[in-house]
């Protein structure tokens, strides 16, 4: 199950940036994209990668990714500003 504050980081206004972080034989690759291109399917987050060249020869090497989002008016622990 997909974290609630996940979900109203990624789709809230503003936009915010994306980073998508995969591991391949030079090391990590890091790749931007914008939180609204995100779409949550069956608890899956499905996001478009066209133009992703590394990426997509790193995921067909090492299925793992990893992620970074935030948004800066998604309510925090203590105050506006929250990501993952």
């Amino acid at each position: 199950m997909l974290n609630e504050k996940l979900i109203e980081v990624l789709t809230s206004p503003p936009d915010g940036a994306l980073t998508i972080v995969t591991e391949g034989p030079d090391g990590p690759h890091l790749a931007n994209s914008w939180n609204s291109y995100v779409t949550v399917i069956d608890n899956r987050l499905i996001m478009p990668a066209g133009g992703f060249q590394k990426t997509g020869e790193n995921l067909r090497l090492n299925p793992k990714v990893r992620l970074s989002v935030a948004n800066r008016e998604v309510q925090g622990l203590s105050y506006k500003g929250t990501g993952f």
